[in-house]
């Protein structure tokens, strides 16, 4: 089993990496997106329903909205920059990811003989033992 994990990690390590690094930048677009209603509904804990001047102008005034990309609905801010700036990682990360797939595909080439990703510049399987021609490659 260990042998398996090894093989397994040592031929696709940057796969790997990409992978990893896709999912943390898609959870945290995600986790942007969802903090937008919820900013949104928290400036209006605490207001005064009839609209008469209150004390309390909600929980979260978002006392930090001036600084960042928003938009004024009514008296609701709506801060986005967070979640565009999360949307220009996550771009960023699969821009990458898709440079290491790239480089993979033009490193490696299926075997005629059996479909194993196999190095360019091999004469011979390493799976399955067959010898390459150069017209083959």
């Amino acid at each position: 089993m260990r042998e398996f994990f090894v093989s397994i990690t040592r031929e696709r390590m940057l796969e790997i990496a990409a992978a990893l690094a896709l999912g943390t930048a898609f959870a945290t677009l995600v986790a942007k997106l969802a903090e937008i209603p919820v900013a949104a509904l928290g400036q209006h804990v605490g207001r005064n329903p009839y609209g008469e001047p209150a004390d309390v102008n909600g929980l979260l005034n978002l006392f930090y909205a001036p600084q960042l990309l928003n938009v004024s609905l009514g008296e609701t801010v709506v801060v986005y920059g967070d979640a565009l700036t999360a949307l220009l990682a996550l771009g960023l990360v699969a821009l990458a990811a898709i440079l290491v797939v790239r480089r993979r595909d033009s490193v490696l080439e299926a075997c005629p003989f059996c479909a194993a990703r196999i190095p360019v510049a091999s004469r011979h399987c390493a799976y399955c033992g067959s010898g390459l021609s150069t017209d083959e490659q």
